[in-house]
């Protein structure tokens, strides 16, 4: 009996897009059907089941900032579109998954052209950029929100909501850490791909304000910008991580506060402050002061 061709999965760039990527792929390998992931050199840094498969790397960027920049994207794109074709004709995919962000783009182009089945996942309230320009090649838009501006009237939208990896649900069922006077208090903090710049910023100043007791060292910053990784120390002890992405998110969401960015429209995000209460700076800073 031929074996199923495998499921292609076209992601990268922020954990936004990843992670329901990472859901996915979970469930397709929990149900035996092969996948393969279609993604940037930044997918290097994926765990879970998506670095469990084949693994192809095209050429990706966002085609922001200056002009000089802006060209260099698209050529970048241009060559991920031949990249991608490439990688299409090797594995003769059933169908082809994108998850938005510049880094699909390539991958969804490639599909249509080569008359695949194919559809999308937006993650966001708002049709995002990279799903809008691949929009005319998917058979399906599914959404995490009834009403998303940008498919409006659509009939290809389903609301299916946003996957969840199955580690995160299983702490559902966790109890919450309250902070006491005899342990320190964890301090989640996330932030989207708007928000995770000025975050990077914002938040180790303010803890900096705080009694010297609580100190930061920061790490290097990541390639394309990304905030640095933070570890703060509270009488010796690490009692909060700010990082590019969580990998070790099932530990990092069972904190005893959490700081998500305002205004932040994936439920990723906000799957963190449904798990750990939210709080704003003033009030980790009166808790951390007591």
């Amino acid at each position: 009996m031929a074996e199923p061709r495998p499921v292609v999965l076209a992601t990268g760039g922020t954990g936004g897009h990843v992670f329901p990527a990472e859901a996915l792929a979970g469930e397709l390998e929990a149900r035996g059907v092969p996948f393969a992931l279609v993604t940037d050199a930044r997918g290097r840094q994926w765990q879970g089941a998506l670095a469990r498969r084949p693994i192809h790397y095209i050429h990706s960027a966002s085609p922001t900032g200056s002009l000089q920049r802006r060209l260099l994207a698209l050529l970048s794109l241009g060559l991920g579109l031949v990249d991608a074709w490439r990688a299409l004709g090797r594995i003769d995919p059933s169908a082809v998954v994108g998850f938005g962000g510049y880094a699909s783009v390539p991958t969804m182009i490639a599909a249509r052209l080569r008359r695949l089945p194919a559809m999308l996942h937006e993650q966001n309230a708002v049709l995002g950029k990279a799903n809008r320009l691949v929009l005319g090649g998917a058979a399906r838009v599914g959404t995490s929100f009834v009403e998303t501006s940008g498919l409006k009237n659509d009939d290809r939208a389903r609301l299916v909501g946003n996957p969840v990896r199955e580690p995160v649900r299983l702490l559902r069922n966790s109890p919450y850490r309250a902070p006491t006077a005899d342990r320190v208090i964890d301090v989640l903090v996330f932030a989207g791909s708007q928000g995770a710049a000025s975050f990077s910023k914002v938040i180790p100043a303010a803890i900096l304000s705080l009694p010297h007791s609580v100190q930061i060292w920061p790490d290097s910053r990541g390639s394309r910008g990304e905030p640095p990784m933070c570890m703060l120390s509270l009488r010796n002890s690490i009692v909060a991580m700010l990082s590019r992405i969580a990998n070790s998110w099932t530990t990092s969401v069972r904190s005893s506060l959490a700081l998500p960015s305002v205004g932040y429209s994936s439920q990723n995000g906000l799957l963190g402050a449904l798990l750990s209460p939210i709080v704003w700076i003033r009030s980790v800073s009166s808790k951390l002061r007591r």
